[in-house]
């Protein structure tokens, strides 16, 4: 081996792996040292401004094929640095042009990857590779307008029951309020099509009740899990299908012991605690006028305004420490709003008033906290609540 193709082979700066031993020399005066040589599984060779012609190095080449020269090899490899220079500098973490298709591909979605390989494979005139692509792409354009079908279907079924003029949910309260009302009218049908034996004394609204109570309950001893003595508090059975059958309760296993699970049932969601804690909140003040905020005793008792409502229920929001009412405002603020009393009306025949003198109130209030700056951490909070308080 001649002197420049040593100092050819030792140079690390060649790309696809050629290069010295990785594990070097122990004399670096010898001559024998053992060079790896990576070559390629196909070699590339452009005979026109498209065509491509592929020639194999194994034993699977028919004899009409010859292998690529030495030179040939090295135009190549010196094609590659230069259009990836930084990418095969170091010859132990070079990779093949294969896996550089590989890792390509992998960038793009598997629809631009299918019709990348579709349209090589057209070229390379491999008919069945490319019928098989094109069912393949095909078969994924399909499944997209199935997708586009449903959704729409979704869509129309979740908002067929809006009245004709109303609109889209435009607040946070707003979507949940929605989505409330569509939850409440499937409970309804099932509890009339299939009632089991907890729920067949149920109505839907009185089941949405004791749900709501048993949300702020939690929400007030900062819990998720729903346990027995939850259910025994708001004198609801301990059954999961009592509250399946509402849409928003999921259940899951939970290992008590080594060799015992036992099932538990919570909120489909922490917002969905959140949003039923702050409705028993506005329930029981439209039904009762009580502020179950405060817990003094005069206050279970006299009958208070919305505006000190929702006063308090800001108040209690800001000396929260964990952030645990500050969704639980923002959806007691919206549910003033008449829009989403609208909503409920139908639900928990509560009759609409109207709020407007309150909301503004307690927009002032909410923006002399702002001014204050005393809770830096809730300001992005307060400025939702003002928006549910004044929606477009």
């Amino acid at each position: 081996m001649d002197d420049d193709a040593v100092d050819m082979a030792s140079d690390n700066s060649l790309p696809l792996g050629i290069g010295a031993s990785a594990f070097g020399s122990e004399n670096g005066d010898e001559e024998d040292d053992v060079i790896p040589q990576r070559t390629l599984p196909f070699a590339l060779e452009y005979s026109g401004p498209v065509g491509v012609q592929l020639y194999r190095r194994d034993s699977s080449a028919s004899s009409s094929e010859e292998f690529n020269s030495d030179d040939e090899d090295m135009n190549m490899e010196a094609n590659a640095e230069e259009r990836y220079p930084e990418r095969f500098r170091d010859p132990l973490d070079g990779l093949d042009l294969v896996d550089l298709v590989d890792k390509m591909l992998e960038l793009c979605d598997i629809e631009v990857s299918l019709k990348i390989t579709l349209a090589l494979f057209n070229i390379m005139n491999f008919k069945k590779l490319v019928e098989y692509l094109q069912g393949l792409c095909k078969r994924n354009e399909v499944r997209y307008e199935l997708k586009l079908t449903l959704k729409r279907k979704y869509e129309m079924r979740q908002f067929q029951s809006l009245p004709p003029s109303a609109k889209l949910p435009v607040t946070l309260t707003n979507l949940y309020t929605f989505m409330l009302h569509g939850h409440t009218i499937m409970s309804i049908e099932k509890l009339k099509t299939d009632p089991t034996e907890e729920t067949k004394d149920l109505t839907a609204d009185q089941l949405l009740i004791k749900l709501a109570k048993l949300s702020y309950n939690m929400l007030e001893k900062n819990e998720f899990q729903m346990e027995k003595e939850h259910w025994d508090d708001v004198a609801l059975p301990d059954s999961y299908p009592a509250m399946a059958c509402t849409g928003l309760c999921t259940e899951y296993y939970r290992e008590k012991y080594m060799i015992y699970t036992e099932k538990v049932s919570c909120f489909a969601h922490p917002t969905i605690q959140e949003y039923l804690a702050a409705l028993h909140v506005f329930y029981c003040h439209k039904k009762q006028g009580k502020n179950v905020l405060e817990q003094g005793k005069l206050s279970k008792v006299l009958k208070v305004s919305l505006t000190d409502l929702l006063r308090s229920a800001v108040d209690k929001a800001l000396s929260s420490k964990n952030s645990n009412y500050d969704l639980f405002l923002r959806f007691l603020l919206g549910l003033s709003v008449e829009a989403n009393q609208d909503l409920l009306k139908n639900i928990l025949q509560i009759p609409t008033s109207s709020s407007q003198n309150a909301r503004e109130e307690i927009t002032r209030y909410i923006s002399k906290k702002l001014k204050e700056g005393h809770f830096p951490e809730k300001t992005e909070n307060l400025l939702r609540c003002i928006d549910e308080l004044n929606p477009q």
